[in-house]
């Protein structure tokens, strides 16, 4: 129950730095943005995305907090494929990487690696090595 109740808490961490993430990016490409939670009701309709921008546009907020050790990011299958989000932003070894939705679908489907993990090991997940991730940030 203590894990949950962490991964909940860092998750709204996340999140929120998300949202100054996403708007940074936008204003490096001198863009002025507002960048809110996803308020829609009902639990399926909040799965399909964590943040949405003035232009519409949609984000799922992931991170991994053990890619600095194995030097790769997991991308858990069920997440990805369920994701209605037009980016993906991934926090990762001090990194926030964006990266379109084709880019982790093709990611997900690459020769990578298919392990278990997440939480108690409990998610399949394709293990992409950090540099190859990288080659996809926008």
């Amino acid at each position: 129950m203590f894990q949950f109740a962490l991964d909940k808490s860092s998750a709204a961490i996340y999140e929120g730095l998300a949202i100054l993430k996403v708007q940074d990016w936008y204003a490096s490409q001198g863009l002025k943005v507002h960048v809110r939670y996803n308020e829609a009701n009902g639990l399926e309709a909040k799965r399909g995305f964590d943040l949405i921008d003035t232009f519409g546009k949609t984000f799922e907020v992931k991170a991994d907090r053990i890619a600095g050790t194995t030097g790769n990011i997991f991308l858990e299958h069920i997440a990805v494929e369920h994701s209605q989000a037009d980016y993906f932003l991934i926090f990762a070894c001090g990194l926030t990487l964006i990266l379109p939705r084709e880019a982790v679908l093709e990611l997900r489907f690459g020769d990578y690696s298919v392990v278990q993990g997440g939480d108690n090991k409990s998610a399949a997940g394709t293990l992409v090595p950090l540099e190859q991730l990288i080659n996809y940030v926008i």
